[in-house]
């Protein structure tokens, strides 16, 4: 069985990789076999000194940064505007890397607001 050897990236960090093919190889020559990929995150101040398109990041508060599927019960998820695509996704899997996901549920001002305005009667 082969260990797991995840690494935890935010989706900005993939979007920011010219070639996902020499990326992923990048990652199994360093020993990593799955790609911990946050699925949503809050409001924050990234500083990114290896950046190639941005050196400071903001990431959308209470957006969801990989592609999902509507729910029900009148909450809506905020799609990112810089959001990692299926396509994107399926390459690295492609590549050799396992794609999981994590997700930041109880810090988001926007969904604060959604349940808020969710009346019962």
């Amino acid at each position: 069985m082969i260990p797991y050897r995840g690494l935890y990236i935010y989706p900005w960090d993939i979007l920011d990789q010219d070639d996902l093919a020499s990326f992923a190889v990048r990652m199994r020559n360093m020993g990593i076999n799955t790609l911990c990929v946050a699925a949503t995150y809050h409001a924050g101040k990234f500083l990114r000194p290896h950046g190639r398109s941005q050196k400071v990041f903001f990431p959308q508060d209470g957006a969801t940064y990989l592609p999902v599927q509507p729910w029900g019960s009148g909450i809506s998820p905020i799609i990112a505007t810089q959001g990692l695509r299926m396509e994107a996704l399926q390459g690295l899997h492609a590549q050799g890397l396992k794609v999981a996901a994590w997700t930041v549920l109880l810090h988001n001002t926007a969904l604060e607001y959604a349940v808020s305005a969710i009346h019962l009667p």
